[in-house]
């Protein structure tokens, strides 16, 4: 049995399969804070259920304060126009939170009417969608119903390799062909917002006109981020050991206002992943485990164990030592915020030098 809060339930990418193959079920409670994917599942669920042109008909959407059971009930039992199924989806039914929260409302057991209304949604042909921004709470009766038929679907952030994969399938709903890199890119230039990255292909889509794939070119035109493209050269000239190249862009970054301590950061996850999978290679591991491992695309964990192969494991356990050195450097005020990037790329990069 669930307590407290929940957070659980099937995964939006689990969810989201199965509703494409067309294995629908009479209900579902999409929680969580991300309405990008809750609108993502409900979009999928409306080309599943409805006839194309009959959505006016066949699709309701009520509010949960002003819902009755009665009347979703009613819904659920009417025959969809022209074919397919009804969808009728309740947001923020209250019924989901946790009882201390409703001390206000009036007596009588009103969630054993909505207990009722999602049994009923079996025999019915309509599918009924409960969305709520937040976890529910896992002590009540609706949401165990509800667990109890598989409906849960957690719409919380999703892992680095789920989002990829959520990228490359809206490029492909927009008509174009976003490569694995070239989503892995826009990923780590963009961060990992979902509003924000849709908004950032929208514009490289626009910028690629009749072109049927995105490259990385379309995408450094067009997209801005948290971080630079140059952060995302220097990361791959340093886990390549390509000095010049990594000293030519660090002074460039810092020079057009990138943060020495931002730089030192990423630039020590990077070296972190490398050590990561460089100890997974010489543990026998392929590239689906360390893919598995670090929570990164297939291809990523390639290129990460393309780039270990450069490094000895004493040469990464001391690049994090000299990490750790230059971003006491640049708290303490003991080294310039420049000088201390470039004398850690230096060491980074030069073969021997750590």
């Amino acid at each position: 049995m669930s307590r407290g809060r929940s957070v659980g339930g099937r995964s939006y990418r689990e969810a989201r399969e199965e509703i494409g193959a067309g294995r629908l079920r009479p209900v579902y409670l999409l929680q969580g804070t991300d309405a990008r994917l809750r609108e993502d599942l409900l979009q999928e669920l409306g080309r599943s259920c409805l006839q194309p042109g009959m959505e006016a008909f066949n699709y309701l959407l009520l509010d949960g304060d002003a819902a009755e059971p009665h009347e979703v009930a009613g819904h659920l039992q009417t025959a969809p126009v022209l074919g397919g199924r009804r969808l009728v989806v309740v947001r923020d039914l209250h019924w989901f939170d946790a009882p201390r929260a409703m001390a206000a409302d009036p007596p009588g057991d009103a969630e054993a009417a909505w207990l009722t209304v999602v049994r009923q949604a079996a025999g019915s042909p309509a599918v009924l969608v409960f969305t709520l921004g937040r976890a529910a709470d896992g002590r009540r009766r609706l949401y165990r119903e509800i667990a109890s038929q598989g409906g849960v679907v957690n719409c919380s952030a999703l892992p680095e390799a789920d989002i990829v994969r959520w990228l490359r399938r809206k490029a492909k709903e927009n008509g174009k062909d976003l490569p694995p890199e070239a989503a892995e890119a826009l990923l780590a230039v963009a961060g990992t917002d979902l509003n924000r990255l849709c908004h950032e292909l929208e514009k490289a889509v626009a910028y690629a006109g009749d072109e049927g794939s995105l490259t990385l070119e379309h995408l450094r035109a067009v997209v801005t981020g948290n971080t630079s493209w140059g952060v995302f050269d220097l990361t791959d000239a340093v886990a390549e050991r390509q000095l010049s190249r990594a000293l030519a862009i660090a002074r460039d970054l810092v020079t057009g206002g990138e943060p020495p301590a931002l730089l030192i950061s990423l630039l020590g996850r990077q070296i972190r992943m490398l050590l990561a999978a460089r100890a997974l290679r010489d543990r026998g591991a392929g590239q689906e485990r360390v893919a598995s491992e670090l929570g990164v695309p297939p291809w990523v964990a390639r290129k990460y164990l393309q780039q270990a192969a450069g490094f000895r494991q004493d040469e990464l356990e001391e690049a994090i030592e000299a990490l750790v050195e230059a971003d006491l450097a640049l708290k303490s005020g003991r080294r310039d915020g420049g000088l201390a990037v470039e004398l850690l790329v230096a060491g980074l990069t030069a073969k021997g030098r750590l």
